[in-house]
Formats: C-alpha cells, sequence, structure tokens
C-alpha cells in the first residue's frame, strides 16, 4: 500500500481553508445580527442588515450541504 501524499495535503488544505471560511463567515453573520438588533433597538432602520445576515446563513448552509453531497456516495447515482 502506497500513500499518495500530495492528494492527502491537498484534502486537509482544502479542508483547514473551507473551515476557516465557514467559521469567518458565521462569525460576520452573528456581528452583522448583532449590529442590526442594536440598530433596531436605538430606533434606527437594522432591517437591510438583519436580511443580509440571514443570507449570509443561507450561504453557509448551501456550503456545508454541498460538502455532505461530495462526501456522501449515495448522492452520486
Amino acid at each position: 500500500m502506497t500513500i499518495d501524499w500530495n492528494a492527502l495535503l491537498l484534502v486537509a488544505v482544502v479542508a483547514l481553508v473551507t473551515t476557516v471560511v465557514v467559521v469567518s463567515l458565521a462569525a460576520f453573520a452573528a456581528r452583522m445580527l448583532d449590529a442590526g438588533h442594536q440598530r433596531q433597538s436605538a430606533g434606527r432602520s437594522g432591517g437591510a442588515l438583519i436580511y443580509s445576515a440571514y443570507g449570509l446563513l443561507g450561504v453557509i448552509g448551501v456550503i456545508i450541504l454541498f460538502g455532505l453531497w461530495l462526501m456522501i456516495p449515495y448522492f452520486h447515482h
């Protein structure tokens, strides 16, 4: 048995980069939600921030579902 070290390195790098991107997007969405709620509490309009944050959370969900689709062979028929 031989190990393709280049492929293993590629998988590790892609997993690390994807994790950093998804967590960063989730943190940014949480910050946008907080800022939107703070603006609404102060009597200003914060709806655009809140809707944008929910849209970003939807994008994160799509990224996660795509990753699951890649990993589960049943979906590749």
